[in-house]
């Protein structure tokens, strides 16, 4: 068969924010590479083809009514397909080929398989695309990727740990996160509660990991769906986890109120300004801003870096300085909530001595537990015993989130220092 057509010839067209299809009635015909196996039962009755096995611009999901795809199709293999009668679009984030019924793609009948399908007798070898988790968009879906010197977070780890998706509480496909040790940005891992590797457990240990990158059911995260167990190649001893402070003493949160602001009175950010430190510090000028929440008649400051266009969006909210001279105990406590949750892009950091600039203080690191999903407001605590004395206390709020992978948005609605 000879191509008169590309993957990225025949996808042009698409928007994955339109509900658009496009059908084919011509002799078009396309090459491909097949990257995905469904031996292990991650994938179940689709191919994940590429344009290239060393080089690809685009992948699509092939939807076949077929299992036990790889004893036909093994990865690497070059195929070509019919196009005429076909229908491709975007559904849940990803790009699907198939058979159009109604406004949805489904899958190619057995029959239909014979009559749009020809695989050719090369078996290339396919090299996974090395992938910075802070450059990716929506063109690397659909490809074999590898993301190197990544981590299981340390939550997941303990003496009996989980497993990749036999939990009781895991159903059909399973996400585990995964975090890059090069900057925090998140990874998820998904894995179907069919595969055969579903009992394997969550290593303590850091590596690189190799699979299809994609999106998840609710098109919120990027995952990568593995082959097969020995695409999880773990084996490095040396972890990145963060050193974080916290003072031993007890917490005593019955302490007067010394300081407290509600933002209710802040109709824009900018009032702000001279009092609290709201900045950010790549330069740019999109920062926390004031956003009024008309159903409870609220005032918050929010961020979020979807549809921003940076990579990242690197932001500090910082607190006035509290002067801490004569007391015996003191907390903070920070009123917060999070939506559209796709990874952690908040950390919380205190200092007993603000410098010039937020760059050139040093800062200590706060263990919280934030919410990993849209949540109601939560009240976050930190213990100050330990920086008692100080004259400029400091709390910061860093934001650092990436458009199109790490967009979650965080509302700040309260901020209140106690200390006797």
């Amino acid at each position: 068969m000879e191509t008169n057509t590309t993957l990225a010839g025949i996808t042009s067209n698409l928007s994955s924010y339109e509900e658009n299809v496009v059908s084919f009635q011509e002799d078009l015909i396309i090459e491909a590479y097949v990257v995905s196996s469904d031996q292990a039962g991650n994938f179940y009755k689709e191919l994940i083809i590429q344009d290239d096995p060393l080089n690809p611009t685009k992948g699509v999901a092939l939807q076949i009514n077929e299992s036990n795809l790889y004893e036909h199709f093994p990865v690497g293999s070059k195929i070509y397909i019919q196009l005429n009668g076909l229908s491709i679009a975007y559904q849940n984030g990803v790009i699907e080929l198939g058979v159009l019924n109604e406004n949805e793609i489904t899958q190619l009948s057995p029959f239909q398989i014979d009559e749009h399908l020809l695989l050719s007798h090369e078996i290339a070898s396919v090299t996974p695309k090395i992938l910075d988790l802070s450059l990716v968009n929506e063109n690397d879906i659909n490809q074999l990727v590898q993301v190197e010197n990544v981590q299981f977070p340390k939550a997941l780890i303990s003496n009996n740990p989980i497993t990749l998706a036999n939990e009781v509480n895991d159903q059909f496909d399973a996400l585990r996160p995964l975090k890059s040790c090069d900057n925090d940005i998140p990874i998820f891992i998904s894995t179907s509660v069919y595969s055969s590797f579903k009992t394997h457990p969550i290593s303590a240990l850091s590596g690189n990991i190799k699979g299809i990158l994609t999106k998840d059911y609710d098109n919120l995260h990027y995952i990568i769906k593995m082959n097969s167990i020995d695409d999880l190649q773990l084996n490095n001893e040396q972890r990145c986890d963060a050193d974080f402070f916290s003072c031993e003493s007890i917490l005593n949160e019955n302490l007067p109120l010394i300081f407290n602001e509600d933002f209710n009175q802040v109709t824009n950010e900018n009032q702000l300004d001279g009092t609290w430190i709201n900045e950010n510090i790549t330069g740019d000028e999109v920062r926390w801003t004031d956003k009024k929440i008309t159903n409870i008649d609220n005032r918050v400051l929010t961020i979020s870096s979807y549809n921003s266009g940076l990579n990242p969006l690197h932001a500090w909210l910082v607190t006035p300085q509290i002067n801490f001279n004569n007391y015996s105990h003191a907390f903070a406590e920070i009123k917060l909530r999070t939506l559209y949750n796709n990874g952690d892009a908040l950390k919380i950091w205190v200092t007993e001595n603000y410098s010039s600039s937020i760059q050139n203080t040093e800062w200590n690191l706060i263990e919280v537990d934030l919410p990993n999903t849209s949540s109601n407001y939560i009240d976050i605590t930190i213990n100050l015993d330990c920086m008692l004395g100080g004259d400029d206390i400091r709390i910061g709020l860093e934001y650092k989130g990436y458009d199109a992978i790490l967009t979650s948005t965080y509302q700040i609605d309260e901020v209140s220092f106690y200390a006797e």
